[in-house]
């Protein structure tokens, strides 16, 4: 088992597109959660777009989804867009749960940052709103730069929630914004 288990994770350390097959058929085939747990966190390490429609599929499964969504987050391909989006604005509220749909809602904001792209920017914002994404939220929002200026502003004029008013004006700091510059 060890042994597997290391071998998944060298391939993964190699970050060789021809690593690729071998680590989806563990990730369909074998039976032991860990080594297929490792299986995704390989296929993210590697980076090859081909594992896309794959860690889809294994976003289905409880277990696999944080690795999957956060996989996707490092392939960075732009087609993973609308599937992150779908898995953030997919769970209401937090409550006084935390379990792993909580973990995957703050996978896929942190995905969507690492990405990149602007139509992401909607969901982010939505995601200053939940307790349990709010501070990802902000990181990934600073990467979007200046672009953010003018939707973040628009949010903080219809926000009363001191504490996303507070995230809302570190975000402008980091993005360079300061008061008086639009």
């Amino acid at each position: 088992w060890l042994v597997r288990l290391h071998a998944i994770e060298a391939l993964g350390k190699t970050r060789s597109p021809a690593a690729v097959e071998p680590l989806l058929s563990v990730l369909f085939n074998d039976q032991d959660t860990a080594i297929r747990e490792d299986a995704v966190r390989a296929l993210g390490l590697i980076g090859d777009p081909r594992a896309l429609d794959f860690l889809q599929v294994a976003l289905k499964e409880p277990g696999l989804r944080p690795l999957a969504v956060e996989a996707m987050g490092h392939i960075g391909d732009r087609r993973a867009v609308p599937v992150l989006i779908m898995v953030l604005e997919g769970v209401a509220g937090c409550g006084d749960r935390w379990d792993e749909e909580m973990v995957t809602m703050g996978a896929a904001v942190r995905a969507l940052g690492m990405i990149g792209d602007e139509a992401a920017i909607p969901s982010l914002l939505k995601a200053l709103r939940q307790t349990v994404t709010r501070g990802d939220a902000a990181t990934a929002l600073t990467r979007f730069g200046s672009k953010v200026v003018a939707p973040l502003l628009t949010v903080m004029k219809q926000e009363s929630d001191e504490n996303i008013q507070f995230y809302i004006k570190d975000t402008l700091a980091n993005v360079g914004w300061r008061s008086g510059r639009v």
